[in-house]
């Protein structure tokens, strides 16, 4: 499958999601499935961050806004910050979308940018001690 879901720590805290090559928009909605059944799972009330890796990632086309929908209906209310990871291009790309996602998409505003899977999970543990 060219996206992997899996829990990123012993806590259960952080979802890792990795997406490799060229993915089709049933891999995503599939992705968005396991995400959401892994953070159903859990019994505790912590919220759930999401590191999403597309470094290896093909950018994909135009349809994937036609996945919207879908990610609204399958966004967890336990999930919390959804950290984008990818080269430059891909994240122009995710960073130009996602601010016209903020103004339609309320889920959007907790999406955030690193350059590296380490700098997310800097940028989560920042986040987690700040609360």
């Amino acid at each position: 499958m060219p996206i992997t879901v899996r829990w990123d720590n012993e806590k259960q805290t952080i979802i890792y999601q990795q997406y490799v090559g060229q993915w089709t928009l049933d891999d995503l909605r599939a992705s968005f499935d396991v995400t959401y059944d892994l953070i159903n799972s859990t019994d505790q009330l912590t919220v759930i961050h999401i590191i999403a890796d597309v470094s290896e990632s093909q950018f994909p086309n135009r349809e994937i806004f036609s996945v919207a929908e879908y990610y609204k209906e399958k966004k967890h209310p336990k999930q919390g910050i959804y950290v984008v990871v990818g080269s430059n291009t891909i994240l122009s790309g995710m960073r130009m979308i996602t601010r016209v996602a903020r103004v339609l998409i309320p889920q959007a505003q907790t999406v955030q940018f690193a350059p590296t899977v380490e700098k997310a999970r800097i940028y989560l543990q920042q986040k987690a001690n700040s609360v």
